[in-house]
């Protein structure tokens, strides 16, 4: 299979100049060896994008992220499971609410709850404008040219 230009172009931004990460290595080599000429930039371009990424090195991970990666783990039969502490700034404060305001909140909400049930309640139905909306579905029936359709499913005999 031969790939073109814009599909080289592609696999070229995605993947490198390393065929071999394409997702068709064997087509790469031919397409590149075919529009050598009209990828020269990109391909040069993304050889050197290559050769730097190469040659990056990234620090070594901190103690803090060992031990979190590490305490994350779980226990192995036989291996003492992994004792990491958390740092003090990770524990939260405890946060307890005396009975008194508890329930005081839980009234604040019941109140709240039966006052929005009695507004939704009071509210009036919407009108019933069943004939202008059908009015409508028979434009966009009429525009999409599947009018008798319509006029079957909406006819009084059916």
């Amino acid at each position: 299979m031969m790939l073109d230009l814009k599909t080289t172009q592609y696999y070229l931004d995605c993947y490198g100049s390393d065929v071999s990460r394409w997702p068709e290595p064997e087509a790469g080599k031919i397409a590149l060896a075919v529009y050598a000429a009209d990828l020269g930039p990109a391909l040069s371009s993304a050889q050197r994008l290559d050769t730097a990424l190469a040659q990056a090195t990234l620090p070594p991970p901190s103690d803090l992220l060992a031990r979190r990666i590490l305490s994350s783990l779980p226990a192995q039969h036989g291996a003492p499971a992994n004792d990491v502490t958390p740092s003090p700034r990770s524990r939260l404060p405890e946060f307890r609410l005396p009975e008194i305001r508890l329930r005081a909140l839980a009234a604040a909400m019941l109140v709240v709850g039966a006052a929005g049930f009695t507004v939704l309640s009071l509210q009036t139905p919407p009108t019933d404008n069943a004939a202008a909306e059908s009015e409508v579905w028979r434009e966009a029936a009429l525009d999409m040219g599947v009018d008798d359709v319509f006029d079957w499913v909406y006819s009084e005999d059916g």
